[in-house]
């Protein structure tokens, strides 16, 4: 049996040819995903002192003790963004030491202030950074000992990596080799953090 000729049918046919060659041609003429910019290394220098010799000392020398979590960041520039600094957010878990300042809450995030970061110039990601200090990742642990600088209105790390003990699958991790918070490395995080708060009251004494 023969079919008919159905002349709509080749005019739909005609149609779906002419937008497939529209859709190839307007593919062509896209433009290309745009590859990521090109990441340049920028070593900052600051220098730090030397911790005190005991974990005691060094929750005396420092304005507040505390545990806590990364869950943010944000640019805190100086020198018309000459000098790149970025400003951390902490959830805090546990104040260890405080003597008055601010130390944050859990609508006013502490802010601690470090050197570096990366930073969109022009048609390249500057990556400021400190040797020996990485930047903070979101979701790390630590605890800090931290001195309040009045001129930034931030906090900052006291000694550098020196300054802090991350805290990692229930163990402590010094960033440092220097200083009492190396020996820090394998302990337990609990035991740790308890054996900090057995220097509160003395602590309290003397400041």
């Amino acid at each position: 049996m023969k079919l008919p000729c159905c002349s709509s049918g080749r005019s739909v046919y005609v149609f779906t040819s002419l937008a497939i060659v529209a859709f190839c041609v307007a593919s062509l003429v896209q433009p290309s995903a745009q590859a990521p910019k090109p990441v340049v290394p920028s070593r900052m220098s600051r220098e730090y002192l030397a911790p005190p010799p005991t974990l005691r000392e060094m929750s005396l020398a420092a304005d507040a003790v505390v545990r806590a979590r990364v869950v943010g960041s944000q640019p805190a520039d100086r020198q018309n963004g000459q000098r790149i600094q970025t400003a951390y957010q902490f959830k805090i878990s546990d104040i260890l030491h405080n003597y008055g300042d601010p130390i944050g809450d859990e609508r006013n995030p502490l802010r601690v202030l470090r050197f570096g970061g990366d930073r969109e110039r022009g048609g390249k990601i500057v990556r400021a950074y400190e040797s020996r200090f990485p930047q903070f990742a979101v979701g790390s642990e630590f605890i800090l000992f931290l001195h309040w600088n009045e001129h930034e209105q931030l906090w900052e790390i006291m000694w550098g990596p020196a300054g802090l003990i991350e805290l990692t699958n229930g163990r402590g991790k010094a960033w440092s080799k220097v200083g009492p918070a190396s020996a820090a490395n394998g302990r337990d995080a609990n035991e740790l953090i308890e054996s900090i708060k057995l220097l509160r009251s003395s602590a309290r004494e003397v400041k």
